[in-house]
C-alpha cells in the first residue's frame, strides 16, 4: 500500500460515522462488563473495606469508558452533520474543543441537552479527561473551571438514582439521532 492510499484509508476511517459508532459501542460494551465483573468479584471478597475498594476503583475506570463512549457518540455526530475530524492523515477533532471536554462538545456538534445531561456529561468528561486513567491530574486546580476548588468533589456528584439512568438515556438519544 502507497502513502498516499495509507493517509487515504486513515482520513476515510477516522471520518467515518460507522466507524466513531462502532468504537461508542466497543467501550460502552467494556464498562458495563467491567461493572459486571467487579461485582462478581465483589461478592465473593467477606472483607467490606476490600468490597468497597475494588466496586471504587472500577467505578472510575468504568466512568471515564463511558466518557470516552459518549466522545465517541458525540463525534459521530459532528461527522453526520458533515463535518470532518481527518485531514491529509492527521486527526484535527472539533475545532476550538479539547479531547474529552464532552459537554463543550455536545452544543458544539448541535446536540440540545437537558441541565441533567450537562451534568452527565460534564462529570464523564472529568472522568476521562484523567480520573479513571492517571492517579492525579495534569495540575491540582485543572478541573477548577468546571467544579470549583478540590477537584476530586466531581466523584461525589454522581448520584446513582438520578445520573445513571440520565447517562443511558443520553447515550440512546445520541445513539437514534445519529441513525436518523
Amino acid at each position: 500500500m502507497q502513502e498516499i492510499d495509507r493517509i487515504d484509508n486513515f482520513d476515510e476511517t477516522g471520518n467515518s460515522v460507522d466507524a466513531w459508532k462502532q468504537k461508542a459501542e466497543e467501550l460502552s460494551f467494556c464498562a458495563e462488563g467491567l461493572q459486571s465483573h467487579a461485582d462478581s468479584e465483589s461478592s465473593k471478597v467477606y472483607d467490606l473495606q476490600k468490597q468497597i475498594i475494588l466496586q471504587m476503583s472500577s467505578f472510575w475506570v468504568k466512568q471515564m469508558l463511558r466518557g470516552f463512549t459518549l466522545e465517541c457518540l458525540l463525534k459521530a455526530l459532528w461527522l453526520k452533520n458533515g463535518n470532518s475530524l481527518c485531514d491529509q492523515g492527521r486527526y484535527n477533532g472539533l475545532d476550538g474543543i479539547k479531547n474529552h471536554r464532552i459537554h463543550e462538545m455536545a452544543p458544539k456538534v448541535g446536540f440540545q441537552t437537558n441541565d441533567t445531561e450537562k451534568r452527565v456529561l460534564r462529570i464523564l468528561g472529568a472522568f476521562a479527561t484523567s480520573g479513571g486513567r492517571y492517579p492525579v491530574f495534569t495540575k491540582y486546580d485543572s478541573l477548577s473551571k468546571d467544579f470549583g476548588s478540590g477537584n476530586p468533589k466531581f466523584i461525589l456528584e454522581w448520584n446513582l438514582q438520578e445520573l445513571e439512568p440520565a447517562y443511558f438515556e443520553l447515550r440512546r438519544k445520541l445513539v437514534n439521532e445519529i441513525e436518523e
